[in-house]
């Protein structure tokens, strides 16, 4: 589940990471995006950062990005 608020912020919910094979609860996990791009051309991968376990009841994890140069470069429409 993620929630994007134009140029401003982008947050990003996951559940149940800690169960997979080989993750604990406390590891850091790496979130990676890239935007859409023309046909033939290669989507290189931006780190937007890393997943915390934000509620060890819910076992929620959460990625925030709040950097307006990072939101541009994934969402380049968003600055328009």
């Amino acid at each position: 589940m993620f929630f994007y608020t134009q140029n401003k912020s982008l947050i990003f919910y996951a559940f149940d990471l800690d169960r997979e094979p080989g993750n604990q609860e406390r590891w850091r996990l790496p979130g990676l995006g890239a935007r859409d791009v023309e046909l033939g051309e290669k989507p290189r991968p931006m780190n937007l950062g890393i997943l915390y376990m934000d509620s060890e009841s819910n076992r929620r994890w959460v990625l925030r990005l709040d950097d307006p140069n990072s939101l541009r470069k994934l969402m380049p429409s968003s600055s328009r």
